[in-house]
């Protein structure tokens, strides 16, 4: 019986992101379209451009002790003992977390109708922030302001 040398894998790998949490990232991956052209040796992860981890059975990596709402970057490679082959990279982010620290408010009245108020952003916002400035007591609309025929 005759057989080839093995080659370098020809799969298209790819990273399925299937968990994510406010300090870690759950990373496996698979074998997508393609043929296998050799028996893998080794898989190398690799997270922000930054060779992590190689196995040569295991599939999944799970990161922790990340920053809430921080972005990262993986990419694989699958190696036969004849070279390699990378998947695309793919970007996930770990969720949001509460802000930290606090937040400072002034209100400064201007005349009889106005008020300024203005307000510091959190030392650690952890995620998308959107403020929101509630105003209580009677307010003052001018008639020629209504809409009419609404």
């Amino acid at each position: 019986m005759l057989r080839t040398f093995p080659a370098p894998e020809k799969c298209l790998y790819t990273i399925h992101l299937s968990g994510a949490g406010e300090a870690f990232i759950y990373t496996p991956w698979k074998c997508f379209i393609g043929v296998r052209l050799g028996v893998i040796v080794q898989y190398h992860l690799f997270h922000n451009g930054l060779f992590i981890f190689n196995d040569s059975t295991q599939r999944v990596v799970y990161l922790n002790d990340l920053q809430p709402w921080s972005l990262h970057y993986f990419r694989v490679e699958a190696c036969t003992v004849m070279g390699c082959s990378s998947s695309h990279e793919v970007s996930a982010r770990t969720q949001e977390a509460p802000p930290q620290g606090t937040i400072g408010l002034s209100a400064q009245v201007l005349d009889a109708r106005s008020v300024r108020v203005k307000w510091t952003t959190v030392q650690t916002p952890n995620g998308l922030l959107f403020y929101d400035a509630y105003f209580e007591g009677l307010f003052y609309v001018n008639p020629s302001m209504f809409l009419h025929g609404v």
